[in-house]
């Protein structure tokens, strides 16, 4: 049996700094069926897989 994998784009307003990019990488990588992510202050968006 294969798992789909699926990529959710999430609107992170106010994620201005390197820090609080790490941050969101680190708190939604730690969610239960995640398998990668990467927030994007200039985009203000977090691609979460």
């Amino acid at each position: 049996m294969t798992t789909e994998k699926r990529t959710i784009v999430l609107d992170t307003r106010g994620l201005n700094w390197a820090t609080e990019k790490n941050l969101v990488e680190a708190v939604l990588g730690r969610r239960p069926g995640v398998v990668e992510v990467e927030a994007n202050p200039v985009a203000q968006s977090a691609n979460v897989v």
